[in-house]
């Protein structure tokens, strides 16, 4: 059986002028790679989550992007989820990511300036949501999701991707120390 491709569209406006959509079919995994690694990544946020369409833009200085990704209730399934835990996690650990963004920008004297700030901060804080949303598919308290997200990526997703195949939490973080 062939995998469901969704509609992906992405729009652009840069200083007030918006340009034509780029329309494609993705698969879901191609979906949620880049909805992970080039929206969320860089400082993205969703704007519409429903079970058959999720919006997410993001914003560089006088670029704004957005990100419309569509289908059935069925073929979003698992879209619709990582848009829902990310929000959850994003709410359940903000505060603690937004003291950890402020100390990294705090720690290298050339990014204090307001430039750097306000375009760094929101890829600072994109890279420490997403390790943070990795982390909470593994851990079992709000304490091990902060500890967690002090390891590599490629091994936090290695973990939840073994989580849940079927491994108990336990042994997937046990196999990150």
């Amino acid at each position: 059986m062939q995998p469901s491709a969704l509609k992906v569209a992405f729009h652009r406006t840069n200083s007030g002028t918006a340009y034509p959509p780029i329309v494609s079919e993705k698969y879901v995994a191609e979906a949620i790679h880049h909805m992970f690694e080039c929206e969320i990544a860089y400082g993205g946020w969703f704007t519409e989550v429903s079970p058959e369409k999720v919006v997410v833009q993001t914003s560089i200085l006088a670029c704004r992007d957005a990100m419309v990704i569509e289908g059935s209730k069925e073929e979003m399934e698992a879209v619709y989820a990582f848009a829902i835990l990310y929000m959850r996690c994003m709410k359940d650990n903000r505060e603690w990511l937004i003291r950890q963004t402020v100390k990294e920008l705090h720690d290298v004297p050339m990014l204090r300036r307001a430039l750097y700030m306000t375009t760094l901060a929101p890829w600072i804080l994109g890279s420490a949501s997403i390790k943070a949303m990795f982390a909470s598919l593994i851990a079992t308290s709000k304490e091990q999701v902060q500890e967690l997200t002090k390891l590599a990526l490629r091994d936090l997703i290695a973990a939840a991707l073994l989580h849940l195949e079927g491994a108990e939490k336990a042994e997937a973080v046990s196999l990150l120390y």
